[in-house]
């Protein structure tokens, strides 16, 4: 932690130091020093940094990762007496090439030191503090060289650097490094240290410290041997993975453009024309990138590494984006001298979002996804890349700066945020499913929201706004992602059953919202809290029902589901249309507790019982789905027993299993799964079906359609419902890569006529002739969807991934594509004003007509296929065609 703060001082030493070593009263006997000098002070950190990346990366492998960072003190303390002496700028360039040297080894060592004694629980929130502490040293930097003498600045750090020589020399070294040495008793020993048993409390351990401890022993047994380290050790898919992310995440935090406003925040802040004068600017922005830290570590460890890093990307590109707009306006000419705040404004909140995820996280990311034989030299090898990186951009800021504006670099480094948004978005993919009573409630607002826009409106405050309405119908989406995520932890923890059986609560209390409704957030909050079953439903009913179901009715139990969402629909669109609002909630509650009266009496899935280890309770949950019972012919009791046995196998090979690794997400295989899957559930949201059984009344009467707009809407869900009895018939007959197609193909067709009615009636044709069109397309886009691409992905999804990935993607997958339906929900009505009705359904069409390309070529046939089949089919090997024995688990 001292080094951490000693480098930050290394760091924050320049912006304040500058000005005085650029004055006539430069504090060096040999005169002021110029720009050029300026630069290459500042750069040499980073040159240094490579060397230092070399030289420590291959000692931590050697002498040890507490030794390693030991001896990186050396260079620090040389380079601080260089400061104090010097005559010249030659020693300035000196000290800073072995600060570099010294920062290198930290950046290096740290955080595998940090990652392999940190406690699983509490090692995102350890990453933080270190990076805290970095940012504190800046801070105190900034803080030091604006009111102290030259000179004393190296005072203070050297009295750092002699504390942490005293303490850090107490520490052991790490228990994964001496299990990697075979040295078993010294490795127990330092677990024990950093696990608070020493002392007296040494040999009084815990059962969760032997357990610990001889995990560590495992993984040490797999990984990381002491035989040379070779090429077959890159090789795996999860490796090469890991080294992806890894590399683009380090090059992504260069590339951001904090490191160089951190080295010249008084002089961004002096071009910027700032009421402030720029070592103030500098201590301002240094507390708040500290807070910024300090914040991020309350968010790491629930938000998660992968949420914030996209958070921080796209926050620090925006406030990018508006420094470089007050840079261009100020070279245009514009008089900005009442807008002073805003650099301030867009430095320190690019400098504060960034700290969430863009400073700090990819150091620890990658100690945590590197295997451990690797991590030292991988670790290395990158940081010797990132440095000279980071010395190109810190060099020829100023220079670039000057000759093409500051405007065109802070661009620059706000374009390589987007790209990294991008990068992160498409690394977390997720999907979603449906049933009857979460339907209902997410359709409610297709007939009511029309007319709570009127005077007609029954709630007490009066009439919502467009943009209330606009909310009210994407919401539920929201509150969906917290669902996800809630349910999605719950379904293992308290089971398939229990968890299902939860979601009466916020449904309930999501009715009873809108039951006593007074204005418009009444109904907001109710959508967000039905979002929340919603999503908890998704998650866990697709579950629930894979693990009850006999392979040979798979696909019809997975389109069934989809019946009684689309019956769901249908029900929410009568009642909204002849029915009162007051009265639509008692109707749904009284749903709701059908289901918790009847569902309490049903046993939980007999694969979960096998993982908690009861397998009596597991058969009898079988015989109960099975309908097995004491009269059964020997034959059937049987084919149940084999059918336990195999399920039994199963769950054994799963359990001894470790939890998922990059490993287990980067075979080929796997990855044209995840593709395949990630693309199909994508289309669910951008098929326009969601949008169209939203907005149906809304559409018809743009459309001009002859029906009343309820009418229309009834009809569509009735037609959908039909549709999605069709499919429970064709899944098993057709197969599912035909049924895709056709349907994808077909609601192209469809909303691509019905995107032509709307755009010659917007363009002044009589089409009032015409008004069976809008009710053809919308009916026919809606019945072929149904066929294929808006149910068939949900259980294609399953019979695609892995028993071991399945749980997890589907979480992953639940979480991106409910915020895609949130989006498109949210922006459909803006969409529409701004550009036209057509247009949205014309891009739909276009994604359609994707999807039916995509399944042609890339999609495999997986009707009547074992889960071996079809691994074969995606790896692209001929694959025999066997009776389905696939198991979907969590």
């Amino acid at each position: 932690n001292i080094a951490s703060v000693v480098y930050g001082f290394a760091v924050g030493w320049v912006s304040p130091t500058f000005p005085q070593l650029l004055s006539e009263n430069s504090p060096l006997p040999s005169g002021p020093i110029t720009t050029d000098d300026a630069s290459w002070i500042s750069s040499l950190l980073y040159i240094g940094g490579s060397v230092g990346t070399i030289i420590f990366g291959w000692l931590a492998d050697k002498i040890g990762r507490k030794w390693a960072l030991y001896l990186g003190t050396a260079p620090h303390i040389v380079a601080f007496l260089l400061i104090t002496f010097a005559q010249n700028v030659i020693y300035l360039y000196v000290s800073r090439f072995l600060s570099g040297i010294a920062g290198g080894a930290l950046l290096c060592v740290l955080p595998i030191y940090v990652s392999e004694i940190s406690e699983n629980r509490i090692r995102g929130v350890l990453g933080f503090f270190v990076g805290n502490l970095v940012s504190t040293g800046i801070l105190l930097g900034y803080i030091v060289g604006t009111y102290v003498h030259f000179e004393e600045y190296s005072y203070i750090v050297l009295g750092f650097l002699g504390i942490f020589s005293v303490v850090f020399a107490l520490l052991p070294e790490t228990p994964q490094y001496l299990l990697m040495r075979n040295k078993i008793g010294a490795a127990e020993d330092s677990l024990k240290f950093f696990r608070g048993f020493h002392g007296a409390r040494k040999n009084y351990v815990n059962e969760a410290f032997n357990e610990e401890f001889d995990r560590l022993k495992t993984f040490s047994n797999k990984g990381s041997d002491v035989s040379p380290l070779s090429m077959e050790d890159f090789k795996s898919r999860s490796t090469r993975l890991a080294l992806l992310i890894s590399f683009v995440l380090l090059t992504g935090r260069n590339l951001c453009g904090l490191f160089p406003l951190i080295t010249f925040t008084g002089m961004v802040f002096e071009e910027a024309e700032s009421s402030l004068s720029p070592n103030t600017s500098a201590i301002i922005a240094a507390v708040i990138m500290l807070a910024g830290g300090i914040f991020s570590n309350f968010l790491i460890d629930k938000a998660g590494r992968k949420m914030l890093l996209l958070l921080s990307s796209l926050g620090t590109g925006i406030c990018l984006v508006a420094l470089g707009v007050h840079f261009f306006l100020k070279q245009q000419g514009v008089d900005m001298s009442a807008h002073g705040w805003l650099p301030m404004v867009s430095f320190c909140g690019a400098i504060f979002i960034g700290s969430w995820g863009l400073l700090i996280i990819p150091f620890f990311v990658m100690a945590e996804i590197l295997p451990t034989k690797v991590r030292g030299i991988t670790a290395t090898v990158f940081m010797v890349i990132q440095w000279p990186i980071t010395f190109v951009l810190v060099k020829y800021f100023i220079i670039i700066g000057y000759d093409y504006g500051m405007h065109t670099c802070m661009w620059f480094f706000a374009a390589c945020c987007f790209l990294q948004v991008i990068f992160i978005a498409f690394m977390q993919p997720e999907t979603k499913g449906k049933s009857t009573e979460e339907i209902i409630e997410i359709f409610w607002v297709s007939p009511v929201v029309p007319v709570l826009l009127t005077s007609q409106s029954t709630l007490p405050s009066g009439p919502i706004t467009k943009d209330q309405a606009s909310w009210i119908n994407s919401s539920t989406c929201l509150g969906a992602i917290a669902g996800n995520l809630i349910y999605g932890t719950l379904v293992d923890r308290i089971g398939r059953k229990w968890s299902l059986f939860l979601l009466t609560v916020p449904h309930a209390i999501s009715f009873l919202l809108i039951l006593f409704a007074q204005d418009a957030m009444y109904l907001l909050i109710s959508r967000i809290i039905g979002g929340i079953a919603g999503g908890g439903l998704f998650v866990v009913l697709p579950i629930y029902v894979n693990e009850i179901s006999e392979d040979k009715i798979r696909g019809r139990l997975g389109s069934a589901l989809i019946v009684s969402d689309n019956s769901g629909i249908l029900i929410g669109y009568v009642i909204g249309s002849y029915m009162t609002i007051s009265t639509f909630p008692y109707v749904v509650l009284t749903m709701v507790t059908i289901f918790a009266s009847t569902f309490l009496f049903f046993p939980e899935t007999p694969y979960y019982l096998l993982l908690k280890n009861r397998p009596a309770e597991a058969e009898k949950s079988l015989k109960f789905y099975r309908g097995v019972t004491a009269n059964v012919k020997n034959r059937a009791l049987l084919n149940f027993q084999a059918e336990f046995e195999k399920m039994k196998n199963l769950v054994s090979s799963a359990t001894k299993k470790d939890s998922v690794t990059m490993r287990d997400l980067t075979s080929p295989t796997v990855l044209r799964a995840i593709l395949i899957s990630l693309v199909l559930l994508m289309g669910t949201d951008f098929c326009g079906i969601f949008a169209i059984v939203t907005y149906t009344t809304s559409i018809f009467h743009e459309a001009g359609s002859d029906l009343s707009p309820s009418t229309s809407s009834i009809i569509v869900a009735g037609i959908q419902v039909l549709g999605s009895f069709v499919a429970t018939w064709l899944v098993d007959h057709a197969g599912r890569k035909v049924l895709l197609i056709v349907s994808a193909t077909g609601t192209a067709l469809c909303h691509t006529a019905l995107g032509v009615h709307l755009f010659l009636k917007a363009s002044g044709f009589d089409m009032s002739n015409y008004g069976w069109l809008p009710l053809s397309a919308l009916s026919g886009a809606v019945f072929i969807c149904n066929i294929g691409i808006n149910n068939l992905p949900f259980f294609i999804f399953a019979e695609l991934l892995p028993p071991k990935i399945l749980g997890f993607l589907a979480t992953a997958f639940l979480f991106i594509s409910w915020i895609i339906a949130f989006l498109v929900l949210l922006y459909y009505t803006y969409f529409v004003e701004t550009f036209g009705m057509y247009t949205c359904y014309w891009f739909f069409a276009g994604f359609c007509f994707f999807e039916a390309l995509f399944v042609l070529f890339i999609v495999p046939e997986t009707k009547g296929k074992s889960f071996e089949a079809i691994q074969e089919a995606l790896g692209g090997r001929r694959k025999p065609t066997q009776p389905p024995t696939v198991y979907t688990i969590n």
